[in-house]
């Protein structure tokens, strides 16, 4: 925690800390208390610390509360993925993944936007993916123009007009912390702040003389339980920063995970507290029962199959579940035994009535009337069927009485997000019936990562290699640096003339580039 004091000894109050890496944020607050509490200071000013996105968010944000005739709303990932997904369904192609190809398009938009490269030059003609994209870009922009949006990319070449003419005016200071290299779209934006008086520091933490070895293991999976028994000796050690790094983290979390968990509970069998790692990538929020139910909830009709009905009937997250959880049980048995494979609300009411669960009762007697509301062929904006949900998860109680935990609360919050995020679509989609508000409901949980938050960090991270930018450890295995694995396969975007991606180095587009970039994750790793 130390290596940040000298930073902190040199901060202004209207110093600003920019940073690249959103795992970096906790730790350095966390660092500037202790330093803080080792000066014996009673009180201290709050660090203005943000990634740069968030940043930018802001100030967007301020000046279009702030400012007359600032109309462009600012759209978010959601948003600008779903607008180039309906631009590329009303195109004249057919794709058998419309949603990547529209992430990829998407990718496209935001890569030439970071190297500053025109998408309206001849270079697109060249081949059939490339001016389909040009044309495209095209509509993508006559759409945010007459819809007075801008997505962030094109956001930051006005916020950088906006400063070159004084109307922004930047902080005396800006600290640039854990960043791995700074695009040609960033750059102009540091130029011009520099210009306005801004005094631009590029901080670089000094690490102590690390030992350094290197381990050849036979295969992946030794690799993981070798990784992990490691870890757990450096914290039997009395070590509290334990970093494991691993490439694609993600497509591994779940392997992982169980390793870890495997090695951990052997090694101490009889020890009650929780496991002491944490996982930086998150899961897909579909995973979680919590809202799983609510899916189950929504997607319940006037009549349903059995498979749909019966995890309802075992759920602890219906209302009065923990209060009927025999007799509800036993109705399960009934249902399975005679019930027909699909089954009425109103049958469903009756049995309920039968089994004697009077709350289920009670709850299915609130649905009927709101799945009976609207027939399936209504039509209605997505911010109208945002609040039907929530009133259709409120008549069933959801999520139940029972106390629930820290992370649940936290998946309630971002449930709650994600039915806003819904609700923002109007503009889009326009009217759409229930069944299509219900995919695009499950399309934003599909590319939804969760991960709760816990109060104290555990001494071990489990990390991507971006993730571990800036953060000090007390020791690091980095795995994965096979010829395979490392540096990452080059993967240019289809979209962008390949001849422009070589030229400009742009990210992903060569192996030249993979190695290059390679080069710097490994300089700030290990030296």
């Amino acid at each position: 925690m130390e290596i940040y004091n000298k930073l902190f000894k040199q901060l202004n109050p209207e110093d600003l800390l920019l940073t690249g890496n959103k795992r970096l944020i906790p730790f350095l607050h966390k660092a500037y208390v202790q330093y803080q509490q080792t000066q014996k200071k009673p009180v201290w000013s709050t660090l203005k610390l943000f990634t740069v996105t968030h940043w930018l968010e802001t100030l967007w944000e301020k000046q279009f509360i702030e400012q007359t005739g600032f109309c462009l709303r600012l759209l978010n990932k959601s948003q600008e993925c779903l607008i180039w997904k309906t631009i590329i369904q009303q195109s004249a192609y057919s794709f058998l993944d419309t949603a990547h190809t529209a992430r990829n398009a998407q990718q496209a938009w935001q890569l030439l936007q970071q190297a500053q490269l025109d998408y309206q030059t001849t270079h697109f003609k060249q081949s059939n993916e490339t001016e389909t994209w040009q044309a495209w870009a095209t509509h993508f922009v006559s759409f945010c123009q007459s819809h007075n949006t801008i997505d962030l990319s094109s956001a930051l070449n006005h916020l950088i007009l906006l400063f070159s003419e004084r109307i922004l005016k930047p902080p005396p200071r800006i600290f640039l912390i854990g960043f791995n290299e700074i695009n040609p779209q960033y750059k102009k934006l540091l130029k011009i702040l520099e210009e306005q008086h801004c005094e631009i520091c590029h901080y670089m933490p000094a690490y102590s003389n690390t030992k350094r070895q290197r381990l050849c293991l036979s295969d992946k999976e030794t690799e993981y339980h070798s990784m992990a028994l490691w870890s757990y000796q450096c914290w039997q050690q009395g070590k509290k920063n334990i970093a494991c790094v691993i490439p694609n983290l993600v497509e591994q979390r779940t392997h992982l995970l169980n390793i870890f968990t495997e090695v951990f509970t052997e090694l101490a069998p009889n020890d009650r507290h929780a496991l002491p790692f944490n996982m930086a990538a998150g899961h897909p929020l579909i995973e979680f029962d919590l809202i799983q139910t609510a899916m189950q909830i929504l997607g319940l009709q006037d009549i349903n199959s059995f498979t749909q009905i019966n995890p309802l009937l075992r759920s602890p997250y219906l209302g009065g579940s923990q209060q009927e959880q025999t007799a509800r049980a036993h109705m399960d048995i009934t249902l399975r035994c005679s019930a027909e494979n699909r089954l009425s609300l109103d049958q469903l009411l009756r049995f309920s009535r039968q089994q004697a669960c009077p709350l289920l009762n009670d709850l299915i007697t609130q649905l009927i009337p709101l799945v009976k509301k609207y027939p399936p062929h209504f039509l209605a904006k997505p911010s109208f069927w945002s609040e039907y949900f929530a009133k259709k998860l409120n008549a069933l109680a959801w999520p139940g009485e029972r106390l629930l935990i820290s992370s649940e609360f936290q998946l309630l919050e971002r449930w709650s997000k994600l039915l806003t995020e819904l609700a923002g679509l109007d503009f889009i989609l326009g009217d759409i019936s229930h069944a299509q508000a219900l995919q695009q409901l499950q399309e934003l949980m599909a590319n939804t990562l969760f991960q709760s938050k816990t109060l104290h960090e555990p001494p071990i991270q489990i990390l991507g290699l971006l993730d571990s930018a800036g953060i000090y450890f007390d020791a690091v295995w980095v795995m994965g640096l096979d010829d395979r694995t490392w540096p990452a396969v080059a993967t240019p975007n289809p979209f962008i003339p390949y001849l422009l991606q070589r030229t400009h180095q742009i990210p992903y587009a060569s192996s030249e580039r993979e190695y290059y970039f390679a080069s710097l994750l490994m300089k700030r790793l290990i030296d």
